[in-house]
């Protein structure tokens, strides 16, 4: 029994090894509240020192902040600006998502695959896979800045180049998470924890407006550089403001004498409402607090053996940027 405790605590202090900087916040239990302050600030709500709305049993905050959905409203707004039909442009929206919706794709599994892999000495005929999402369709290559610039310029030259399709919605994806995943170094976030751990949210465009004014500039070229400079602002303006009291009241809610805002349902209904001031009409919602909502089951789910061919090509194309053959 000794034994088996012991090798639990080895391969516990080696997971805390693997992910420096864990502790996102500390609590003090007879203060009765948090020590530390939310890093996106009034952005999730007037509490400062709240926690996913103090209800923890019921929501989560996985990377110790919030986000907004960059990668679908933005993009089919962008899309339509520069001439794409509502269609095209949903599908685009949709597919420029899809990384973060389907877990086979998503970042987060394959890091935690490979963190496993780390700590229990094992080898995956998967591994390479994991890896390659995390390193190539989310821009987590851990490049310093001249590769992370050369990085950018090639993925937005296959976006541009790129017919419509999945194919292109996953790259506008990689192009996305090729300006949110840099440090203020300009280097990027490495595989396997990425930004999981570091103490403010590159995913957070309240908190780098300029990135996201920049990754919308990038975007709007590669789809071939209709919008305006006006509406590259209003866009930015737009999806990187804080919630209104308005949206939080109607994405919280009454529990006994108070009041629980859910900031993050607040700014996907505030990006939501935008892209629909731009057009969008779909019923299709990126957002669910508890599970990932259901595909569009109108489109095409690209299969694994497909995803493995992008990423061939994009490392034919693109790897030798950052090193990546």
């Amino acid at each position: 029994m000794k034994t088996k405790q012991y090798t639990i605590l080895v391969l516990a202090v080696c997971l805390f090894s693997l992910l420096p900087n864990q502790a996102q916040a500390f609590y003090n239990p007879q203060a009765g509240h948090w020590l530390n302050r939310d890093p996106s600030e009034e952005g999730g709500g007037a509490d400062v020192y709240g926690f996913v709305g103090n209800s923890p049993v019921n929501l989560v905050d996985l990377l110790g902040k919030y986000q907004l959905d960059i990668h679908f409203y933005a993009t089919y707004v962008m899309a339509m600006q520069n001439g794409m039909s509502d269609q095209a442009a949903y599908e685009t929206a949709y597919y420029a998502q899809y990384p973060d919706q389907n877990s086979t794709f998503d970042a987060i599994p394959a890091g935690i695959n490979l963190v496993e892999d780390r700590l229990f000495f094992r080898k995956r005929a998967e591994a390479q896979f994991d890896l390659d999402i995390q390193r190539i369709i989310h821009s987590l290559h851990g490049g310093n800045a001249d590769q992370v610039k050369a990085w950018k310029e090639c993925i937005g030259k296959m976006v541009h180049t790129e017919p419509n399709g999945w194919r292109r919605g996953f790259l506008i994806h990689t192009l996305g998470d090729s300006f949110s995943h840099v440090k203020d170094d300009g280097s990027a976030y490495k595989t396997p924890e990425g930004h999981l751990w570091e103490s403010t949210n590159p995913d957070v465009p309240q908190l780098r407006p300029g990135v996201l004014t920049d990754y919308l500039t990038s975007l709007n070229q590669a789809l071939g550089g209709q919008a305006s400079q006006a509406q590259i602002t209003d866009m930015a303006r737009n999806l990187s403001q804080s919630p209104s009291q308005e949206i939080l009241q109607q994405t919280g809610r009454q529990v006994g004498k108070g009041f629980l805002t859910n900031p993050d349902a607040a700014r996907y209904l505030q990006a939501q409402q935008y892209a629909q001031s731009q057009g969008y009409s779909h019923n299709y919602n990126p957002y669910s607090p508890f599970t990932k909502p259901p595909f569009d089951s109108a489109l095409h789910d690209p299969t694994q053996p497909e995803v493995e061919k992008l990423i061939e090509d994009m490392k034919a194309k693109c790897g030798c940027t950052i090193g990546i053959k």
